[in-house]
């Protein structure tokens, strides 16, 4: 599929290779996104129901909440709002405050696409990581995003709860581009 045009935000090949490794179903909340990033666009021409959350109000989204915020996971943690899947492209700055609160709200699991280092067992998330390291990992090639390369690496974190029973042990692909 064609990139978005916008600069920093998920291309859909990116979103197309979290679908190929990852089964979605239920309600997904873009938790970073508005109702033209292409984790809505992709998730919802593959009959996925998609509600966006924006900090910028001047974005088009559902709901326009801090994702690092009570506020935010008061509202999402409510019955008739309470996600099964949260999928966003976080600001990287934020993403493991927003990371924690998204696992705090969902049914099933989350996807953050995030830089490669997010792995990196940092003084803030090394503990965590250790004690909750993801379920699944999609490492995407490097993007182009308006005639830049990025300079790292980005993947999906897949985190799936584990309140179902099922065991499911931590697991890596690779989305090859070219193929």
């Amino acid at each position: 599929m064609a990139k978005l045009a916008a600069c920093g935000r998920v291309v859909h090949g990116k979103v197309d290779a979290l679908l190929l490794n990852v089964k979605l179903a239920g309600g997904v909340l873009d938790a970073c996104g508005s109702a033209s990033d292409a984790i809505k666009v992709v998730l919802e021409a593959h009959s996925l129901n998609v509600s966006t959350n924006d900090f910028n109000p001047r974005l088009t989204a559902d709901t326009h909440l801090d994702a690092t915020s009570e506020e935010f996971t008061a509202m999402f943690s409510t019955e008739g709002q309470r996600p099964d899947w949260i999928v966003t492209s976080p600001p990287y700055g934020n993403a493991f405050s927003i990371l924690v609160r998204a696992l705090g709200v969902v049914r099933v699991g989350v996807a953050f696409k995030l830089r490669l280092s997010f792995l990196e067992p940092t003084k803030t998330r090394g503990k965590w990581l250790k004690d909750n390291p993801p379920s699944a990992v999609v490492v995407l090639p490097r993007a182009t995003y308006c005639g830049r390369v990025c300079s790292s690496t980005e993947a999906w974190f897949i985190w799936h709860l584990a309140s179902d029973g099922v065991e499911r042990p931590g697991q890596a692909f690779f989305f090859d581009a070219c193929s």
